[in-house]
């Protein structure tokens, strides 16, 4: 059974998570964390297969970061990939516009963030099967937060909904990219029709059962 941990992006609250097998690590939507770095070289890590749940700047500030210290695949969508080119449909380059706080200290931070592009190794369309160490992935794209946006299910028991699916909050449609008649037309839908029983995994926020955040 993988275990995930999770760090915290704490300018604004997004989650990255990781988890480790053998020499090898799955790290989802990256931000840069020292203590992650600590605990990745604890573990003697020396591949890294990155998946990215949609382009904004929050869930890929540490890819860049991440390929200076480890050898490491990004997988994402097609649009997404497309997406992480743009500086403007990947929000680094409004960050601090975008960035809704009322904590002054943070929102100086926000207007720190340099515009940022990256680039991924593995593209798909729809939806994607894969082994991972063993391990059953299944990805769909789930576009609505962003033309990017997917789904990521593990082992039939563990959903990662980055942004397309959040705890107690509404998921955002009107950033670059987003749509909400799509959201609402298919990717709902899509998680609506999912086992009840998954855990959650969301892009922000705290995780739990699906059936808590339906």
């Amino acid at each position: 059974m993988l275990v995930f941990k999770k760090y915290i992006y704490e300018l604004i609250d997004s989650n990255m998570y990781i988890a480790t097998e053998g020499e090898n690590a799955l790290i989802i939507d990256p931000n840069i964390n020292e203590s992650a770095i600590l605990y990745l070289r604890e573990k003697n890590v020396k591949d890294i297969l990155i998946i990215l749940t949609h382009e904004h700047y929050d869930h890929i500030s540490g890819v860049n970061w991440l390929r200076e210290v480890f050898p490491c695949r990004v997988l994402c969508s097609n649009a997404c990939a497309e997406n992480l080119k743009s500086i403007t449909k990947n929000g680094s380059k409004f960050f601090s516009v975008l960035f809704l706080s009322e904590d002054k200290e943070k929102l100086e931070e926000a207007k720190l963030v340099k515009p940022v592009t990256c680039v991924s190794d593995i593209v798909f369309s729809e939806s994607k099967k894969m082994e991972w160490n063993g391990h059953y992935i299944e990805l769909y794209e789930t576009p609505g937060h962003s033309s990017g946006s997917i789904c990521i299910i593990v082992d039939h028991e563990y959903l990662f909904t980055g942004d397309s699916l959040l705890k107690e909050l509404k998921v955002i449609t009107k950033l670059p990219t987003g749509n909400k008649k799509k959201y609402l037309e298919y990717t709902l839908p899509f998680l609506s029709s999912l086992d009840k029983n998954l855990w959650v995994y969301p892009g922000h926020g705290e995780d739990g059962r699906l059936k808590e955040f339906l």
